[in-house]
C-alpha cells in the first residue's frame, strides 16, 4: 500500500519515522497533538509523504565487462573482444530488460523501501 502524498509527523525535522500515516495535514496535526505529550514537547513537526522508488539501475558496462573476463579466463585470448561490439541500441534494450527484471524481483517479494522523503515540512507549536 502506497503511503505517496499522505501526511505524517514526527518530534523532530529530521526523522519522521514513527508510522502513521493520514490522508489529511488537519489529522496528522490532531494526531500529533495527542501522540506527543505538551510536558516534553513544545513543538512537533508534520510533513508530506514523497515515496523514492526502489533505486533499480543497472552498470551494464560492468555485466558485458565481467561476462568477457569469465569467458576469457575459461577460453583466453580467443574470447579477449567478445561483447566488445554491442551496438547501442542492444545494450539499451538489455539495460531496460535487466531494470525490468530487478523491479519484478523487488515488487515480487515486497523489498521496496520502507524509508521516503517528505515535502510540505510545517512545524506545529503545542498549546500552552
Amino acid at each position: 500500500m502506497s503511503n505517496h502524498g499522505k501526511w505524517t509527523f514526527s518530534g523532530n525535522e529530521e526523522f519522521f519515522n514513527e508510522g502513521k500515516y493520514f490522508d489529511t495535514k488537519e489529522q496528522a496535526i490532531e494526531e500529533g497533538k495527542q501522540y506527543f505529550e505538551k510536558d516534553y514537547y513544545n513543538s512537533f513537526y508534520v510533513a508530506q509523504v514523497e515515496e523514492v522508488g526502489n533505486g533499480a539501475t543497472v552498470d551494464v558496462d560492468s555485466i558485458l565487462e565481467h561476462i568477457t573476463d569469465s569467458m576469457f579466463d575459461e577460453l583466453g585470448e580467443v574470447a579477449e573482444d567478445y561483447l566488445s561490439h554491442v551496438k547501442t541500441e542492444h545494450y539499451e534494450e538489455l539495460e531496460l530488460q535487466l531494470v525490468e527484471v530487478i523491479d519484478a524481483w523487488i515488487n515480487k517479494y515486497n523489498y521496496n523501501p520502507t524509508f521516503f522523503i517528505v515535502a510540505n515540512t510545517e512545524r506545529i507549536d503545542m498549546d500552552v
